[in-house]
């Protein structure tokens, strides 16, 4: 968490807003840089929506301690984006149960994000426009099936080999704890 502080103060940021994931390993890699910012407290809010995917019986689990026949191998090896798990996930922190999830759901559930951050900032984004200033800055602490859901969402892949990907998983994956600008445009 404090290196990826360091790493973002080395950027300069200066939010508008300091999203975080409700899930105790992104809340705490945003509040390390937080508590460097203490003008910033004020602007954090933890969204529910942002949370990982919900792996459902396959969270926390290594893909070769699975079965040889688990559909999770279409998942993670084939980057089959339908594949789910049949199980729900169950939050550690306070035991809620949710269904479990493909990347195609967390697509639908990360769009639905952007929206949100879109409504919100927009008033702000238009009062700076008019006034010539640069629009409004979010930070959004959260995971790496997540961060690959906004990187397809906003055609922001990761560069693999001199190539530009907008994959899911494997070595197309947004490394954990790395700060990325992610721009959404109509």
């Amino acid at each position: 968490a404090e290196e990826a502080a360091e790493r973002l103060e080395a950027l300069g940021v200066a939010p508008d807003l300091v999203v975080l994931s409700p899930l105790s390993r992104a809340s705490e890699t945003g509040m390390a840089w937080v508590r460097r910012h203490p003008e910033a407290a004020g602007l954090v809010e933890t969204w529910d929506e942002t949370a990982e995917m919900r792996f459902g019986a396959w969270d926390n689990v290594k893909v070769k301690d699975l079965p040889a026949d688990s559909i999770c191998h279409l998942f993670y090896l084939a980057q089959n984006a339908l594949v789910r798990s049949a199980a729900p996930y169950t939050r550690p922190a306070d035991g809620a149960a949710f269904e479990s999830e493909s990347f195609v759901q967390l697509l639908t559930r990360m769009g639905a994000v952007l929206d949100k951050l879109e409504a919100r900032m927009a008033p702000l984004a238009a009062e700076r426009a008019a006034a010539g200033k640069p629009p409004p800055l979010v930070l959004m602490y959260g995971h790496s099936m997540a961060g690959a859901a906004l990187g397809v969402l906003t055609g922001n892949g990761k560069r693999v080999d001199g190539e530009g990907y907008l994959g899911f998983d494997g070595k197309y994956i947004l490394p954990n704890a790395t700060p990325v600008y992610l721009h959404r445009c109509r």
